[in-house]
């Protein structure tokens, strides 16, 4: 073997050591920034949460309305009607499940105006806020919160 042959080996040795140390680089750097992505997409999914349990009461399809002015509650009435058609908002909520509970003057079961489970998920998570509740029938402010759980 002459020496111009070895240097030739020599040569592709050291590419081919700095190939497979370039290619196990990248494969790290990949690994990492999808983990960061994940990692960046959960919190943002987390903040988006958190904010829709105050989004909520303020939202036109659920809010009372009296004459000229609006206030910050819960229509019962408007919100049962928002059961009917809650499907459609997917885009809004996602996979949660929003839910109304009257907790005074007398505590009632829940009433849940969207619910969208996945088939799988492996956790969930509850929050809940205190809300005021207008119901039309009595003419009369009641107590109550909202509950919203996060499936993911």
């Amino acid at each position: 073997m002459g020496k111009g042959e070895l240097q030739i080996y020599e040569s592709v040795f050291v590419i081919f050591f700095f190939v497979i140390i370039f290619v196990i680089g990248f494969f790290l750097f990949y690994r990492f920034t999808i983990e960061d992505i994940r990692t960046d997409n959960f919190e943002f999914q987390d903040y988006k949460f958190k904010q829709l349990i105050g989004v909520i009461p303020s939202m036109y399809e659920v809010r009372c309305s009296f004459s000229l002015s609006d206030t910050e509650c819960i229509d019962l009435s408007k919100a049962i009607a928002f059961k009917k058609v809650s499907k459609d908002y997917f885009n809004v909520f996602g996979y949660k499940r929003v839910s109304i509970k009257e907790v005074y003057p007398e505590e009632k079961n829940a009433i849940v105006i969207y619910e969208k489970v996945p088939s799988k998920y492996k956790t969930r998570r509850e929050i809940s806020s205190p809300v005021a509740i207008y119901d039309v029938t009595l003419d009369r402010f009641k107590v109550g919160k909202i509950i919203l759980e996060w499936y993911y």
